[in-house]
């Protein structure tokens, strides 16, 4: 009943909102509040956030006292969550490039075709989660061929340059207009053949 309207705008797509409350009476209040992101790169903070993560790790700090030294010094996450963890911390310094990324095996000489990238390699090179691509791989949107490897498999994704561009294209177009790549084939995975 005292409030005539309120007005909320999202800044460039960050966790920054401003609010603002029209009252009956034609007083006005603003506010800033912070809501939960998808990724600590829409952060406004982002860049200041990886440059301390990486100087705490220069200097020698573990994971988990990253995350501890982030926390003490009032750095928060993109989600819901209101502290650092060490996963966190080995995620953004992974991903910007800062550290290695570890693998659980050790890397396999893969017999490959021309044009051929693990799905791993795929998603890094075209800036997109792998779970997304590796879903597309099982739909048949994307030629693959599986190969043995030790006691599992492996599967190898073809994609040359055309098809590269293209992915990153679809990855560019925002997100109500996303689109997939169409099925290529009626299996989603082409068996290996001896």
């Amino acid at each position: 009943m005292l409030l005539e309207r309120v007005l909320v705008e999202v800044v460039d797509d960050s966790e920054q909102v401003r609010v603002q409350c029209h009252w009956h009476g034609g007083h006005r209040t603003a506010h800033t509040l912070i809501r939960p992101v998808a990724k600590l790169s829409a952060l406004t903070t982002y860049n200041q956030l990886l440059e301390r993560a990486a100087d705490l790790r220069r200097a020698g700090g573990s994971y988990t006292e990253i995350a501890e030294t982030l926390n003490a010094e009032g750095w928060r996450p993109a989600k819901r969550r209101t502290t650092f963890k060490k996963q966190m911390v080995y995620r953004l310094l992974s991903k910007a490039g800062v550290v290695k990324p570890r693998y659980r095996r050790a890397p396999v000489d893969l017999q490959r075709e021309a044009d051929e990238w693990t799905v791993r390699e795929l998603a890094a090179e075209i800036g997109m989660p792998e779970p997304t691509l590796y879903g597309w791989v099982q739909q048949g949107r994307l030629r693959s061929r599986r190969i043995p490897l030790g006691r599992g498999y492996a599967n190898l994704v073809h994609a040359d340059a055309a098809t590269i561009a293209n992915l990153k294209a679809i990855r560019a177009t925002p997100a109500p207009w996303h689109r997939r790549p169409p099925v290529v084939g009626d299996a989603p995975c082409q068996p290996f053949e001896s």
